[in-house]
């Protein structure tokens, strides 16, 4: 996916490369998770592919600072939104083993909504391409 690439260079463009920054990473992955999780109980089904696509942005970033592997996206198997959370969540630790298997639960959660991982990471994309601000202790703060 070209999308991948560019959340990349834009993570590296802003200095989330840094393997020192994987721990406030891993706590972003989980705020995002539970913005998934708001939208979920909130039936608010405009904003949902938005906010997959935040939680994909952070896998990616958490991903450089860690693993640095190539992502992959399965065949998508069929499971209940709450087992594809779950699995999202099991999988991501701070040492980053497990962000691929977490990335190939996000995409079978998009499928089970009847979305593409890779329409909601172009949706997160758009929101963040242009977004200016500093890397303060590891997190990134909008101007």
């Amino acid at each position: 996916m070209q999308v991948i690439k560019q959340i990349e260079e834009w993570a590296i463009n802003k200095g989330l490369d840094n393997p020192d920054f994987a721990e406030k990473q891993w706590l972003k992955v989980i705020e995002e998770i539970g913005e998934v999780a708001a939208c979920l109980t909130k039936n608010k089904t405009e904003e949902l592919k938005l906010e997959l696509g935040d939680v994909g942005v952070t896998l990616i970033i958490l991903n450089m600072q860690t693993l640095s592997h190539k992502l992959h996206t399965p065949d998508p198997d069929t499971l209940s939104t709450i087992e594809a959370i779950e699995g999202i969540l099991s999988c991501v630790s701070t040492s980053g083993l497990g962000v691929n298997t977490a990335w190939m639960y996000l995409d079978d959660l998009c499928t089970s909504l009847n979305l593409t991982l890779e329409e909601c990471l172009e949706t997160a994309y758009t929101k963040i391409a242009n977004r200016t601000g500093t890397v303060i202790d590891g997190n990134f703060v909008k101007d």
